[in-house]
């Protein structure tokens, strides 16, 4: 087996580590989380075709009857090493967040960010993509029969959001402001496949 996977989860789960940290772009002791999903999902494929001059990969999937083509970046290094029936894993990730600040105090923002990291030179091809974008909203209104809140965004927009947790809304009140964070990975490894 290669050990390139290992390097790369091991990168993976440092990169996500620092993604989904508590160090948020807007830091509080006076934060309360009040929402927090997070969806991780690896795949096993088989690179189905591939332009190096165009950058154009398709990959299909060894568990599942579905492919998908993925334009890839100059950033991705190695690319010409990569040939039809290679195995690949894919990580994603998915992670939201919501805090709860009482009695509001902060301006509306918000802000974004993103890291990379990539195979050395001469390597097997592999990366590691993430970004971030976090949101500061005012509660303007809350509507227990809906349920749902309306937010004003950083640039004065309005939006009603639903509530899957009715109960939550006892605890928020109008004029309390929430920090969305949103949270967005993906790694790939070509690497024997442990999916035949």
């Amino acid at each position: 087996m290669s050990l390139l996977l290992p390097r790369i989860s091991i990168s993976l789960v440092f990169f996500l580590t620092l993604l989904l940290s508590s160090g948020q772009l807007f830091a509080s002791d006076d934060l309360k989380r009040v929402v927090e999903r997070k969806n991780v999902e690896k795949v096993a494929a088989v690179v189905e075709a591939i332009n190096v001059q165009n950058r154009i990969v398709t990959l299909r999937s060894l568990t599942r009857d579905a492919s998908v083509v993925m334009e890839v970046g100059d950033e991705v290094r190695n690319l010409d090493q990569v040939k039809v029936g290679d195995r690949v894993v894919v990580e994603f990730l998915e992670a939201m967040a919501v805090d709860l600040k009482k009695g509001g105090g902060m301006t509306p923002s918000a802000g974004a960010g993103g890291a990379a990291a990539r195979a050395k030179l001469g390597e097997k091809p592999a990366a590691v993509l993430g970004g971030a974008l976090q949101v500061v909203a005012m509660i303007i209104a809350i509507d227990a029969d809906e349920p749902s809140v309306t937010l004003r965004g950083p640039e004065g927009n309005v939006i009603e959001v639903l509530v899957q947790h009715p109960e939550k809304l006892a605890e928020v009140d109008v004029g309390d402001q929430v920090i969305i964070t949103y949270k967005r990975a993906v790694a790939v490894a070509v690497t024997p496949s442990p999916i035949e």
